[in-house]
């Protein structure tokens, strides 16, 4: 029995959150940062500056790294 929310894919379908943190890993890059998931707890998401790694912003969610992209 499957969960009614659960997201089924096939092998050629990405479930969307994948596709949306690869697509900030990308668009951090070419901002001059890496995008990470700290781990273990408490998950939280990470921009470090490309360069020396250094944290640079910190955040709970991708939306909120988004925006923090956008500014």
């Amino acid at each position: 029995m499957t969960d009614q929310h659960e997201t089924h894919t096939t092998p050629t379908q990405f479930p969307p959150h994948l596709i949306r943190a690869i697509t900030l890993i990308a668009r951090a890059t070419t901002q001059g940062y890496r995008l990470v998931r700290n781990n273990p707890t408490p998950y939280k998401w990470q921009l470090l500056d490309l360069t020396d790694n250094e944290p640079v912003y910190t955040a709970d969610t991708l939306e909120e790294i988004e925006t923090w992209l956008d500014t």
